[in-house]
């Protein structure tokens, strides 16, 4: 929802809407969406419509990590994944490389 949207009722309900058990088992999954509602994943028919996707990788989705929410792990991310790229191109050793991603995160987290 937009901070300045002239309506921001409408923009509330349609976000209740759409994240809504009723929603994600039916209109949402139905054209295509995957479904962040745990319900959804559950259901029968969205599991018939995806193959049973949703239930075969469910445990996965349960017990995985989420990224770090720290305020410096975006710009360390951005960091690392040239850090990595250089490693991978034979641009760095794996010393330089644990080296430069040790020295990333730390300055990531002050």
């Amino acid at each position: 929802m937009s901070a300045f949207t002239k309506h921001p009722e409408v923009a509330v309900d349609y976000a209740f809407w759409i994240a809504g058990a009723d929603c994600q088992k039916g209109f949402y999954t139905a054209s295509g969406g995957q479904p962040a509602h745990a319900a959804a994943w559950d259901d029968e028919a969205c599991n018939a419509l995806t193959g049973n996707f949703l239930r075969q990788t469910r445990r996965t989705l349960d017990t995985s990590r989420v990224r770090p929410r720290s305020d410096g792990y975006m710009g360390f991310q951005d960091r690392a994944g040239h850090i990595a790229h250089r490693a991978l191109t034979g641009e760095a050793t794996v010393a330089a490389t644990i080296e430069a991603l040790d020295a990333a995160y730390r300055e990531s987290r002050a």
